[in-house]
């Protein structure tokens, strides 16, 4: 029993060490999944490879949004490449996470993100994908400053479907967000 407060000194000490090994690896990873998106379409190979790391990094230290938007690059990556397939895979994978975990804007981001990759495979279904995100994004309260890619994305589709009345109030709605946040 003398040893007992010495054994609690040790635990504490673990457990306030793995927390800030979590934090920095969190940091880490974020980091990471920011990577400018030049420099992403740049290297599409390290990209994958630099991504799936990542990824692998997120998920042992269970971080669902690290993990997530991992997920949703390394979705971009296989998209450019033109393995549609695998990056439909990911796709999914990261709306399950964000769902699941709440993650609103996320998920928004990468319907949209989704939605507008289908634009000359499946104009329908882009669409039918980028009013997914703006109905998350508007039944979430998500803020309009994020907002302002969606539009102009959704602008792009709406021109693509001889829409242009449609395509010009995204666009406009875009611009003004983008000059608010300069």
């Amino acid at each position: 029993m003398k040893n007992y407060p010495y054994c609690i000194m040790i635990v504490v000490f673990l457990i306030l060490n793995a927390l800030a090994f979590s934090q920095n690896t969190k940091h880490e990873i974020d980091s990471i999944n920011f990577i400018s998106y030049e420099k992403v379409v740049s290297n599409l190979g390290k990209s994958a490879e630099i991504f799936t790391k990542n990824l692998n990094k997120a998920r042992a230290i269970s971080y669902p949004r690290g993990e997530g938007i991992a997920l949703s690059n390394l979705a971009l990556v296989y998209y450019l490449k033109g393995n549609y397939d695998k990056s439909t895979q990911y796709h999914i994978e990261s709306f399950k996470i964000f769902a699941d975990n709440k993650m609103y804007s996320e998920l928004s981001n990468a319907y949209g993100e989704y939605g507008y990759q289908l634009k000359r495979r499946d104009l329908n279904k882009a669409v039918a994908y980028m009013q997914e995100a703006l109905n998350i994004a508007a039944e979430h309260d998500i803020p309009e400053s994020s907002l302002g890619k969606l539009f102009d994305n959704y602008g792009v589709l709406k021109e693509m479907g001889s829409n242009p009345d449609s395509a010009l109030l995204f666009y406009n709605k875009a611009l003004e967000i983008k000059k608010k946040n300069k």
